[in-house]
């Protein structure tokens, strides 16, 4: 979720639908990345200040791998998020036919909040299908899936895709420079 909005009022129809909406998400055990608010405010804000234990609050970085001035204080990690080019897929065939090469950078947490969910997914996908590989080689072979010397052993996929599991990584990555 690369978005921010202040808590809504207690007892106000947005933040019960707001509210409900996100334990149901909580609940399924669904991996919450949000964005910090880049405006430097000490203001909880919405969704991270709903369950904040269940959602990652990611802040932007320099290419130094600092922090953003506007990224917040209280983010679990933080990410390259300043000067970042987010140019589409259209850049190469405009530079092929008019020997030009556009670029637009972007700054901010939520470009930040899309690198690290796009970390976490890739490390997902990598435990999946490293088990694939593994019950497929062994399928092969007529043999079947039990634990052997693999790296990937039964049940890493399903812990892999906690929370607590996928902070552990990004912890292991990097730690966060609060400049």
């Amino acid at each position: 979720m690369s978005w921010t909005i202040l808590v809504p009022p207690g007892g106000s129809k947005e933040k019960q639908l707001l509210s409900s909406a996100l334990e149901k998400a909580c609940s399924r055990k669904v991996l919450m990345f949000c964005s910090s608010s880049d405006q430097i405010s000490e203001t909880k804000h919405y969704p991270s200040g709903f369950r904040r234990s269940r959602f990652f609050l990611i802040g932007a970085a320099h290419d130094d791998g600092s922090a953003y001035g506007h990224a917040g204080k209280d983010n679990d990690f933080i990410f390259p998020g300043v000067n970042v080019n987010t140019s589409s897929g259209a850049s190469l065939s405009a530079y092929l036919d008019e020997k030009v090469l556009s670029s637009k950078e972007s700054t901010g947490s939520s470009i930040a909040t899309a690198l690290a969910a796009g970390l976490a997914a890739m490390i997902t996908y990598s435990f999946k299908t490293s088990e694939l590989a593994i019950v497929t080689a062994k399928m092969q072979q007529g043999k079947d899936y039990i634990a052997g010397p693999e790296l990937v052993q039964p049940g890493d996929v399903e812990r892999i895709a906690q929370h607590s599991v996928v902070k552990t990584a990004f912890n292991k990555i990097g730690k966060i420079d609060n400049g």
